[in-house]
């Protein structure tokens, strides 16, 4: 029970890494931010249980420079989503100088033996003072510093963000809102979970270390990764995550372009044809930026020369046309669902099978007569 909380994040995190890792690599500095967070509070419950006295000796201390890494991270991540990259500049670069204090600061407790490690745990669940061997501050202080450093950092954090917010267009405007709105509601749920147990465990106690501190205590630090589910569209950042509405509305237009093609019954379809339309709609080759006329020929054994007169003279548009259409209307089914918060415009082309983001604009304003970004302030 105790270990659940950090194998789901664990998990994820691979989720997210997976979804969002080509869109925005800037996503690794949410996952190693939601790892720190959970092993941060894993480390709080365990100081407070004397049956697990040598496992705190792992995380309460050695994990600091990874805990005051959350604040700043967290800094990144934004900057990443707004830059559409990561920032390798030399003023960013300067945020980790916490870190490399924090580092500097704890060698001595570093190369302290396993035994003596063990034995200060054990005194320093008596005792208010802290007695942990530091270059500088000592270990009390230390851990004040790092949590007014990472509130400082989620302050700014959101600062940031609004003032980019007042000043970016429409589409980013939209954007940040959305991701915020989003990343606020999961921050509120947990922290609100975190201090009525951790208030809990205080007032019961009276400030003394229970040594029944049981795993049911563990359970709360469940709520963080568990609130990342509530929003499956950012999670998972793919259209197949949607809403009910939105699965109901992209049936319909399913339904009716089907249909369309339906309609062309008869003589005037082919059984070349039908084998065609199903390969495309159930395989989706299109998503592909390399997709062409010989991958349906080579799929189904059709020749190249039948294939080009399905589209021309049956269905009366060229293949170009008819495989960007398909493409725009997919990368329309990924805004309708809010995918551009987490990815980038050029993101959402790559998804659809464009090679690059001016060919996008072309298509999608040749089908819709306005921009994506002119689209996106317009319909959501």
């Amino acid at each position: 029970m105790a270990y659940s909380s950090l194998l789901l994040v664990v998990f994820i995190s691979v989720i997210l890494l997976f979804n969002h890792w080509n869109q925005n690599k800037g996503v690794i500095y949410l996952v190693i931010v939601l790892i720190a967070t959970s092993i941060r509070q894993f480390a709080l419950l365990l100081f407070f249980s004397e049956e697990r006295t040598g496992l705190a000796v792992y995380v309460f201390t050695n994990f600091d420079p990874l805990f005051v890494l959350i604040g700043p991270l967290t800094y990144y991540y934004f900057r990443s989503i707004i830059k559409g990259k990561i920032d390798y500049s030399l003023l960013a670069l300067l945020h980790l100088i916490p870190f490399l204090l924090v580092v500097l600061n704890t060698l001595p407790y570093y190369i302290s033996p396993l035994i003596d490690k063990i034995e200060l745990a054990k005194y320093s669940q008596k005792s208010d003072l802290i007695p942990v061997p530091h270059l500088f501050i000592s270990g009390k202080i230390q851990k004040t510093v790092i949590a007014f450093i990472n509130l400082s950092y989620g302050i700014n954090s959101i600062y940031y963000i609004l003032k980019f917010k007042k000043s970016g267009n429409g589409y980013m405007k939209k954007k940040v809102s959305i991701l915020l709105s989003k990343l606020l509601m999961i921050l509120a749920i947990t922290l609100i979970t975190y201090l009525l147990t951790f208030g809990y465990i205080f007032f019961t106690f009276s400030g003394e270390i229970s040594k029944s501190l049981n795993q049911s205590h563990f359970l709360v630090l469940l709520i963080l990764p568990l609130s990342c589910f509530l929003f499956p569209s950012w999670l998972y950042g793919e259209s197949g995550k949607r809403s009910l509405f939105d699965r109901f509305h992209q049936a319909l237009k399913i339904t009716f372009s089907e249909t369309t093609i339906n309609d062309l019954d008869g003589n005037e379809k082919s059984e070349d044809l039908n084998r065609i339309i199903n390969y495309i709609n159930e395989s989706k080759p299109y998503l592909n930026d390399s997709f062409t006329l010989h991958d349906i020929s080579r799929a189904l054994n059709i020749p190249r020369v039948r294939v080009i007169n399905c589209f021309n003279k049956q269905l009366q548009v060229s293949f170009p046309v008819y495989r960007n259409n398909l493409r725009i209307d997919y990368a329309t089914s990924l805004l309708l669902v809010g995918d551009h918060v987490n990815t980038s415009i050029e993101g959402i082309a790559s998804k659809a099978g464009f090679k690059s983001k001016s060919t996008f604009y072309i298509a999608f304003k040749s089908m819709h007569g306005i921009t994506p970004v002119e689209w996106i302030n317009k319909n959501l």
